[in-house]
């Protein structure tokens, strides 16, 4: 069974980093006429989910840095043009500053102190989330790591042995109270693909539509996550709260 992802991950800073490249190379690809659109979240444009990953950038060069984040929230989503070389420049220098970085350093977050390699599990998170609402694909490492840590934080809010979820090929575990499986093949099983179980669980996918056309694959009487759904995360970045808590 796999156990939520840790800020001693090896490929933490490496998944930071792609991830994040990822997300500045698509929205400079981003035409003009795009940004309007509706956007994955109601209410929320393209735009919109571009100033939040701006946000990000800039809450992350600030804790490299020990500086306060600045209020990115409150920018103008349609100064995009300004912000795009903006996310560039944070993404690179972030990621230049990352190398060699002591992971286990206090830092100053906009929802208070953690630790560097902590703050960096959530920033994959968050980059794996919203780089999936602009359509980017997300990197090997940082999808596993997103996994990882959404698992384990469904087992916390879950406990139990009951149903076995299998996302792979990043983790498996087994949740909700009940009747414990100990051998041969488990009565209640869920099993996805890493995407469509990141989607589910903060709430971009329905269970009910993603069970129906088969992305979600639940069998047993109690192979039914809805309860648990979606799962609040812990807001370390800029308007965090609004989607994924």
């Amino acid at each position: 069974m796999a156990s939520a992802a840790r800020r001693d991950d090896p490929k933490l800073v490496p998944a930071v980093a792609g991830q994040w490249e990822r997300i500045a190379q698509r929205v400079d690809a981003l035409a003009d006429e795009e940004l309007a659109r509706p956007g994955r979240l109601p209410g929320w444009s393209i735009a919109d989910h571009v100033v939040h990953v701006l946000g990000a950038a800039d809450a992350l060069a600030a804790a490299i840095a020990g500086t306060s984040p600045p209020d990115t929230d409150r920018l103008p989503a349609d100064d995009l043009l300004r912000l795009r070389p903006r996310l560039r420049g944070c993404v690179a220098a972030a990621v230049a500053e990352l190398d060699g970085a002591d992971l286990a350093r206090p830092v100053m977050t906009a929802a208070g102190g953690t630790r560097l390699g902590d703050f960096l599990v959530t920033l994959v998170l968050d980059g794996v989330v919203h780089g999936l609402d602009l359509g980017v694909d997300p990197a090997r490492d940082a999808l596993r790591i997103a996994v990882r840590t959404i698992i384990g934080l469904l087992a916390a809010r879950a406990p139990g042995r009951c149903v076995e979820v299998r996302v792979p090929p990043f983790a498996a575990i087994q949740v909700i109270e009940g009747p414990r499986h100990t051998r041969g093949t488990p009565p209640n099983v869920v099993e996805t693909d890493p995407v469509t179980f990141v989607d589910v669980v903060v709430g971009r996918l329905s269970w009910v539509d993603a069970v129906a056309d088969g992305r979600v694959r639940a069998s047993g009487s109690r192979a039914d996550l809805r309860p648990f759904l979606p799962l609040p995360f812990l807001p370390l970045l800029p308007g965090s709260v609004r989607q994924i808590g």
